[in-house]
């Protein structure tokens, strides 16, 4: 299915998701401008972490039509691009890629699974009530999402607490980071097998 959204948000804010469905061969006949990533690319041994690395790059190229950014990585993992604000996320089968000039953005997606419900004792505080798993999938891609906002606070999962959210197809959940008082609305949206929540600055 290749690139499933391109859209804008809101001004310059654009989100971008690919569905990995091809072979490495496609991104290279499609971008051509990407075979000079594959010297870069033949040091990762897992093809599904380079088919996202290459998602990545098409998405970028889909937002901006600018072939020659480069995306490089704080020492924290944080990707960089010169110019723009960028979060990135990706799990099974897909890739998601946030942009934006003049704001603050973050993403985070995920597949549809129980495994949040093995490990929600270590993300849910215990004034947060997420009745259903679905609920704590949403928990989990907000918190995420707000740990990548916020990413010179160092914050912990404690240190984020989520307002009680009606389970819809689409919604917003506020969040608050404690450890600086500040409260943002994360926007959240179901999609097939996969739940992702974006945030960026008004």
């Amino acid at each position: 299915m290749a690139l499933l959204r391109n859209q804008c948000l809101n001004g310059d804010v654009y989100l971008a998701l690919w569905t990995l469905d091809e072979d490495e061969s496609y991104f290279f006949s499609t971008y051509p401008f990407l075979l000079k990533l594959k010297e870069e690319l033949s040091s990762v041994g897992s093809k599904q972490r380079r088919l996202e690395k290459l998602a990545t790059r098409a998405l970028l190229y889909e937002i901006t039509g600018n072939q020659d950014l480069v995306i490089t990585h704080h020492s924290s993992g944080k990707p960089l691009v010169k110019g723009y604000n960028i979060s990135v996320s990706h799990t099974k089968g897909l890739v998601a890629l946030m942009l934006s000039k003049t704001r603050i953005v973050a993403v985070d997606v995920e597949y549809q699974s129980d495994r949040v419900g093995r490990i929600a004792h270590k993300f849910i505080n215990q004034d947060e009530e997420m009745p259903t798993l679905s609920h704590l999938l949403i928990a989990w891609c907000a918190k995420e999402a707000l740990f990548k906002y916020f990413s010179e606070d160092n914050l912990l999962s404690t240190q984020i607490h989520l307002q009680p959210f009606k389970l819809e197809h689409q919604g917003v959940i506020v969040v608050k980071n404690t450890k600086s008082d500040i409260v943002v609305k994360s926007h959240y949206f179901k999609l097939n097998k996969f739940v992702l929540v974006y945030i960026f600055n008004d």
